[in-house]
């Protein structure tokens, strides 16, 4: 179903454009955005997660992107070394926390 945000007064408010319900009213634009863009990850078969804050926050069906290695675990040094020169052959590894100073 097409959504549409419209301002009536000082709220930013989400219309079904087909039946001209209203689904839901934010105090910001933003927040009406993300509150448009959780309906439609909610029609194609996301789950809605919990209200985070002031965002929507949503569950994909799908596993992560980073292939089963959870965020905020740095890679060992044989996995840094594999990897750049996989990437970036013939070039020495940089020193940790550098990046490659292009």
């Amino acid at each position: 179903m097409p959504y549409v945000i419209r301002k009536k007064g000082k709220k930013w408010i989400v219309y079904n454009k087909d039946t001209g319900k209203s689904m839901g009213e934010s105090t910001s634009a933003h927040m009406a955005i993300a509150h448009m863009r959780a309906l439609y990850a909610a029609e194609s078969g996301a789950k809605m997660g919990k209200k985070k804050g002031k965002k929507f926050v949503v569950r994909k069906k799908f596993r992560s992107l980073f292939s089963g290695r959870r965020l905020g675990h740095p890679r060992t040094e044989a996995e840094r070394r594999a990897r750049h020169s996989r990437l970036h052959p013939g070039t020495p590894l940089p020193p940790r926390g550098t990046g490659l100073g292009l």
